[in-house]
């Protein structure tokens, strides 16, 4: 390995990671940084996500406004330029076409973010609010235990977003800790259908009572033992359906073979009036074919 290529090229990584205005070679304007668009009411998420997305490229500092347009004639304009650039590309890229209509004309990363986040961003406390008011009458209703978990849980960790983080070595915060995981207990309980009563019970009766995730998994095994028992029961009644009409089948078939047939003209048993020979003629070679010959029943 050549020891003096191997450190220039390091020396470049390490030079470019420095850099706020490079960028990589997999970067371009095409791309999309979050899963869901804002479109809204869902700036809180949208902002947070493209954060993520954001820092992961070194370029939060482009809409934060930390990093100021240099002069037109200044020898970085050009770079910060296409930075900027790039990073409006990605912002148009993330929001919906009619709110992207509204600040395409914006000159920098910043403005937009500025814009959005003046129109879209609620109060702290009215956002709190919304949220809990959501976590209250949340309810599991049709959905899996899966998807009103995954639901409930992004209420509490957007919540949790609004909170400061705190810092204490008296144990306090352990014990604030404990309060806030039981009251989710609570919450996640308390939305779940009547059917999973039994279930609840026996998980408030532990001790002590067990956190979110332990929870969840319990209720969780409960959904799969219940879906278990119904695929069985279903089987268990067609197989039961299957039996009864295979008997039922069987008898007819035995009172078929116990009752000859009967011919309703001739008033005689082993045919039908379809094959009546009185009624439709004898074959060829019976004694009485061609003649018109009455039955018994009907002669005078």
């Amino acid at each position: 390995m050549d020891i003096n290529k191997t450190g220039l090229t390091s020396s470049k990584a390490t030079t470019e990671a420095l850099d706020p205005f490079s960028l990589h070679h997999s970067d371009h304007p095409g791309m999309v940084l979050v899963s869901k668009v804002l479109e809204g009411d869902n700036y809180s998420t949208w902002s947070r996500a493209m954060r993520i997305s954001l820092s992961a490229k070194d370029k939060t500092r482009f809409v934060t406004g930390s990093i100021k347009p240099p002069s037109s004639t200044d020898d970085s304009f050009p770079s910060w330029q296409r930075c900027n650039d790039m990073v409006i590309s990605w912002l148009l890229n993330s929001i919906h076409p009619d709110i992207a209509s509204s600040v395409i004309y914006a000159e920098t990363a910043s403005e937009i973010w500025a814009d959005l986040r003046e129109r879209f961003s609620q109060g702290n406390d009215s956002r709190i609010y919304q949220i809990k008011r959501d976590i209250v009458e949340h309810r599991q209703g049709q959905q899996s235990i899966s998807v009103y978990y995954t639901k409930l849980k992004a209420f509490w960790d957007e919540l949790s977003s609004y909170h400061k983080v705190l810092s204490c070595s008296c144990g306090g915060l352990e014990k604030l800790k404990e309060r806030d995981e039981k009251e989710r207990v609570m919450q996640f309980l308390m939305g779940l259908n009547d059917s999973y009563a039994a279930i609840r019970g026996q998980i408030l009766l532990m001790q002590p009572l067990p956190d979110t995730r332990r929870v969840y998994s319990l209720v969780l095994q409960q959904e799969k033992q219940v879906e278990v028992s119904l695929n069985n029961g279903n089987k268990n009644h067609y197989a039961m359906l299957v039996d009864r009409d295979n008997k039922a089948t069987s008898a007819h078939q035995v009172q078929k073979q116990k009752t000859p047939l009967h011919c309703s003209y001739c008033d005689r048993d082993y045919h039908s009036v379809e094959k009546c020979y009185y009624l439709h003629g004898f074959p060829i070679g019976h004694k009485l074919h061609g003649k018109n010959v009455k039955p018994p029943n009907q002669r005078h």
